[in-house]
């Protein structure tokens, strides 16, 4: 499926997303996990301090699917159906194990997928306000990127990065 798709699921899910945030799940559907585990006990540490202070939500969904390859877990409905979260974090870790063979070009196609979308008025922002933006984020390197102010306040995420494929039948 192209990345068009997922994007646009994600838009209707949370319409609150901003040009950060479309970025961002650029960056995790072309590199997935790899940049937020090089400390796996600060990892774990940062993930049940977040598990606990989430509160259960059985209304949203389990996962969403971001690319081919990933998915985003919610930690909220990881709770409310009483699932491990021992698990959850494991997923997450063995996700951050798999080389992900994702290129500068794959985030620039990604990038692409976004500007049609923008053009046909899918996404929340213009193709002006989104191309000096999109150049900026590659003049400084494409790094990953936290989720926009506007998304965090409005959406409250709190979820893991895992590959799709790791995912059994009781949980997906």
């Amino acid at each position: 499926m192209d990345f068009s798709y997922y994007l646009k699921h994600q838009i209707e899910l949370h319409p609150s997303m901003q040009m950060q945030d479309v970025i961002k799940m650029c960056y995790q559907a072309v590199f997935g996990v790899e940049h937020m585990l090089s400390d796996k006990e600060k990892a774990k540490q940062y993930f049940f301090t977040e598990y606990e202070s989430t509160p259960a939500n059985a209304s949203i969904p389990l996962y969403e699917p971001i690319s081919e390859t990933f998915c985003r877990i919610n930690l909220a409905a990881w709770k409310a159906r009483a699932l491990d979260p021992e698990e959850l974090f494991e997923l997450f870790v063995a996700s951050a194990n798999y080389s992900v063979p994702g290129t500068r070009t794959d985030l620039n196609n990604c990038a692409k997928s976004a500007e049609k979308l923008i053009a046909k008025g899918i996404l929340p922002f213009t193709l002006e306000e989104w191309k000096p933006y999109y150049v900026a984020y590659k003049n400084d390197g494409m790094y990953p990127v936290h989720h926009s102010d506007i998304y965090r306040q409005a959406e409250r995420p709190a979820y893991r990065l895992v590959r799709k494929s790791l995912l059994h039948a009781d949980i997906s």
